[in-house]
C-alpha cells in the first residue's frame, strides 16, 4: 500500500471513530434507560433484545475503530444478555448493578477516547463480575468493584482485551459496508461544530441587516430590497435554530439510571415518570442542563421523598414518585421536576439559614414563606445534618440557579408541606440571538431582554413613595421597588419613563431616560479578559457600530 493510500485510510478511520463516539453516547444513554425499565419488568423480552442489540452494536463498532477495552467490555455484556435471552440467566438486582458499573466504565472509556487519550482505565473488576454472572456464581457488586487487581487478573484482563486490528487493506471495504448499514432516508449526520459555524455566520448576517436598516435612504427600491433581505434573514435564522434543536429525550434518557442508583443508595423506593421527551431544545442548552437536573433529582430523593416506613405512617404508597416533564410554550421550554414527598417547610429553611450564619434572626422574622424558601439558592445552604455522598455539602441549588441564569432562564419553586415540591425551569429555545428593548440611561444605551419586560409606563413623582427608606412605585395595585440602571441616586422629582421587569419570581421598575424601541441583537460573551460581570449577560454591536451591554435582569432586580 502506498503512503498516500495509507494516509487516506488513516484519516477515514479517524472520521469513523469520531462518528462512532458521537453515536455511542446516545446508545449508552438509551442503555441506562433500558436497564431501569428492565429492573421493573425483568421478563420483558423486547427490552432484553434492545439491550443485547445495543451491546452488540458497541462491540462491533468499537472493534472496527480499534477501541479494544470497549470491545472487550461490550462483548462480555453481550454474552450475559445472550444467556438472558436464552433463559439461562435471570435478571436480578445484582445483575443490574453490575450492568450499571459496566455502563459507567464504557462512558469513561468513551470520554477518554473523545479526549484523544490512551485508554488506561481498569475494567478488570467489572469484567470479573460479568464472568461470575456467566458462570452462575453470586456477585457482590460493591466489593467486586473495589477489589484490588492481582497480577494474574491483570494478565488475564489484558489478554482478553487483545482484539485483532483490521488490516489497512480492509478499511475501505468495511467502511463502505458500515456506511450502507447506517443509511437513514432523508437524514444526514452533521458535526455540531459545523452547525455552530453556520449559526455564527447567520448571526453576522443579522448584524449586517440591522446596519443596512439603520441607513437613511430615500430610494424606495433600496428600502424594498432591505425589507426583503430582513425577511430572508429572519427565515434563515429560524431554520438554523430548528436544525440545532434536538429532542430533550437525549438528556432525559440519562436519568432513570441516576434516580434508580440514588434511591438505592438512600434506601428509598422511587418511580420516575417522564413526559414530553419529544420537546426540542437548543443542543448547547441541553449540554449544560445535566448537572442542574441531577442536583434537583438528588434533592427530591434525599430531602423530598420519605422512606417506605415513613410513607406508610403517612398513608402514602411505599413507592415515591418523581415526574420529569418538558413542554414548549411559545419560544420557551418549561422543564418541571415534581415529587410527592414531604415538601419544604419555611420554618426549617429559616432555622437552617440562621444556624449556618447566612442570615440573622431579625432578618428571618421579616421574611414571608415564599421569600424564606428562596434562601435555598444561597451558596452554602443545606438542611442536611450530616455529609454524605448524596447531600449535605452546601452545594446544589445555588449551582442550579447560576447555570439557569447563565442560560437566560429562571427557576421557580412551588411547594406544599406534606404533599411535595415542584421546581420549574423556564428556558429560551436558543441563546445566540436575543430580542431586546433598547433604553437610554445616563447617556448610555442598554439592552433589556424582551422576555423579562412586562410593560412600559411613565413614573410621576406623585406615584413614588418610600418603603424601608427605598423608593417604591405604586403600580396597578402593587408596590414595586424602583431603581435606576446606573448606580446613581434616583431623582424622584422628575417624570420619566420606566420599564416594569420580572425575573426569577421578582418584579421591579427600572427608571430610564428614554425608550428606544425593540431590536434583534446578536449576543456575544464578554470574553476571557472581562470574564463574568455581575448583572451583565453579554454585549452586542448596534447598527451604528457602537457596543451596548445586554443586562442580566435576574441580577439587576
Amino acid at each position: 500500500m502506498s503512503q498516500p493510500e495509507a494516509d487516506e485510510d488513516a484519516q477515514l478511520l479517524e472520521e469513523m471513530k469520531a462518528d462512532f463516539l458521537d453515536e455511542c453516547q446516545e446508545i449508552l444513554d438509551q442503555l441506562s434507560n433500558n436497564l431501569a425499565s428492565l429492573e421493573k419488568d425483568p421478563g420483558n423480552e423486547e427490552i432484553i433484545n434492545q439491550i443485547f442489540r445495543a451491546a452488540h452494536s458497541i462491540k462491533g463498532s468499537s472493534s472496527f475503530v480499534n477501541l479494544e477495552q470497549m470491545t472487550s467490555l461490550a462483548h462480555k455484556m453481550e454474552d450475559v444478555f445472550s444467556k438472558i435471552r436464552e433463559g439461562e440467566i435471570i435478571v436480578t438486582p445484582s445483575l443490574i448493578d453490575t450492568m450499571y458499573l459496566g455502563l459507567d466504565k464504557l462512558s469513561e472509556l468513551r470520554e477518554e477516547a473523545v479526549k484523544g487519550k490512551s485508554l488506561k482505565i481498569d475494567i478488570s473488576p467489572v469484567m470479573a463480575n460479568l464472568q461470575l454472572i456467566l458462570e452462575g456464581k453470586p456477585v457482590k457488586t460493591k466489593e467486586a468493584s473495589q477489589a484490588p487487581e492481582t497480577k494474574s487478573e491483570a494478565g488475564k484482563a489484558k489478554k482478553s482485551e487483545k482484539i485483532a486490528k483490521p488490516k489497512e487493506t480492509e478499511i475501505n471495504k468495511k467502511a463502505e459496508q458500515l456506511g450502507k448499514d447506517r443509511i437513514i432516508p432523508e437524514m444526514v449526520r452533521v458535526r455540531s461544530s459545523r452547525l455552530d459555524e453556520l449559526m455564527s455566520l447567520t448571526e453576522e448576517l443579522i448584524a449586517i441587516k440591522n446596519k443596512l436598516e439603520s441607513l437613511v435612504v430615500e430610494n424606495e427600491r433600496w428600502r424594498a430590497a432591505v425589507r426583503e433581505l430582513a425577511k430572508i434573514t429572519h427565515s434563515l435564522h429560524e431554520e438554523v435554530i430548528k436544525v440545532r434543536l434536538v429532542p430533550i429525550a437525549k438528556l432525559f434518557n440519562k436519568f432513570p439510571g441516576v434516580v434508580r442508583n440514588l434511591a438505592r443508595q438512600n434506601g428509598k423506593q422511587v418511580k420516575l415518570v417522564m413526559e414530553g421527551e419529544e420537546t426540542e431544545l437548543d443542543k448547547n442548552i441541553i449540554e449544560q442542563l445535566y448537572d442542574p437536573l441531577v442536583h434537583l433529582l438528588r434533592n427530591s430523593i434525599d430531602h423530598g421523598i420519605e422512606s417506605p416506613a415513613e410513607r406508610k405512617k403517612l398513608s402514602k404508597p411505599a413507592n415515591g414518585e418523581i415526574s420529569l416533564t418538558a413542554t414548549r410554550r411559545h419560544n420557551k421550554v418549561i422543564i418541571s421536576i415534581t415529587d410527592d414527598g414531604q415538601g419544604i417547610e419555611a420554618k426549617k429553611v429559616k432555622k437552617a439559614a440562621i444556624d449556618k450564619g447566612l442570615i440573622s434572626s431579625e432578618v428571618a422574622s421579616t421574611l414571608s414563606d415564599s421569600k424564606a424558601i428562596e434562601l435555598i439558592f444561597t451558596p452554602g445552604f443545606s438542611t442536611s445534618k450530616k455529609i454524605s455522598n448524596i447531600s449535605g455539602r452546601g452545594v446544589g441549588m445555588d449551582v442550579v440557579k447560576q447555570v439557569v441564569q447563565k442560560l437566560r432562564g429562571q427557576v421557580i419553586i412551588d411547594t406544599k408541606p406534606g404533599e411535595g415540591t415542584t421546581v420549574t425551569i423556564e428556558l429560551p429555545l436558543t441563546l445566540a440571538v436575543v430580542q431586546v428593548l433598547m433604553v437610554k440611561s445616563s447617556n448610555q444605551v442598554f439592552a433589556l431582554p424582551v422576555d423579562t419586560v412586562i410593560e412600559t409606563t411613565v413614573v410621576k413623582p406623585s406615584k413614588i413613595s418610600e418603603v424601608q427608606k427605598n423608593p417604591a412605585l405604586l403600580h396597578r395595585g402593587e408596590v414595586l421597588p424602583i431603581k435606576a440602571i446606573r448606580e446613581t441616586k434616583l431623582d424622584m422629582s422628575l417624570t420619566k419613563p420606566a420599564v416594569i421587569v420580572g425575573a426569577s419570581g421578582k418584579k421591579s421598575a427600572l427608571a430610564v431616560d428614554e425608550l428606544l424601541g425593540k431590536q434583534e441583537l446578536v449576543l456575544k460573551p464578554l470574553g476571557d479578559y472581562l470574564g463574568t460581570v455581575k448583572a451583565i449577560e453579554g454585549g452586542a454591536i448596534l447598527p451604528d457600530g457602537s457596543v451596548t451591554l445586554v443586562l442580566d435582569m435576574a441580577e439587576v432586580i
